[in-house]
């Protein structure tokens, strides 16, 4: 899944949510909010994603990825 992916590739890289957010040019809570699972990025967001991670996130985890319901 996207968030356990993402957030295991921030924690490898002794990254903190809101550097990756500044990288991305989005809001940290967009970040924690992916990692939440609560909201998946935006489909403009991923190719930055994609290279920001040099690949180790790919368009299958995107693709595999659904915001948590709501209740």
């Amino acid at each position: 899944m996207f968030k356990e992916k993402f957030r295991a590739w921030r924690i490898k890289h002794e990254l903190s949510q809101g550097e990756v957010a500044k990288r991305l040019g989005i809001t940290q809570q967009a970040v924690a909010n992916w990692e939440l699972g609560l909201r998946v990025p935006n489909r403009r967001l991923w190719k930055r994603i994609i290279d920001l991670t040099e690949g180790e996130i790919t368009i299958e985890d995107f693709l595999t990825e659904e915001p948590a319901e709501v209740k």
